[in-house]
């Protein structure tokens, strides 16, 4: 594991403390050897504080970083409305029943929620 630089304000923690104020550098983002691999063009930053004593810490990854575009796929946002659809319960348990006992419980989440977004592309687009 190694810490990647931040391009941004060098503290990342703020005591709050009138009259004795401390700054320190506490976060830090890290990554291995593979991640660092997959993800050459990734820039660190630290945001703001956002209400915490702590500071957000952001990572930018390259649109053009093709090792990138290879590993992470589209997240899954499930919508309040499909549970509304006809059939939709029943579309679910029976995908949730065709997983084997021995299935992962994360195999299956994955399993579902890809036939879930093929079924939202299909009912609607």
């Amino acid at each position: 594991m190694r810490e990647l630089p931040s391009s941004s304000p060098k503290f990342t923690w703020l005591n709050k403390q009138m009259g004795s104020r401390i700054l320190e550098k506490l976060d830090r983002f890290v990554a291995n050897a593979d991640w660092c691999e997959r993800f050459p063009n990734a820039k660190v930053s630290n945001g703001d504080f956002y209400g915490s004593d702590h500071r957000a810490i952001k990572v930018q990854l390259s649109k053009h970083c093709s090792k990138a575009r290879e590993t992470v796929s589209k997240r899954f946002m499930f919508e309040n409305k499909w549970l509304l659809e006809d059939g939709y319960n029943e579309m679910v348990s029976t995908v949730w029943a065709k997983g084997e006992a021995a299935y992962s419980l994360p195999d299956r989440l994955t399993s579902c929620g890809r036939l879930i977004q093929a079924w939202a592309h299909e009912n609607f687009g």
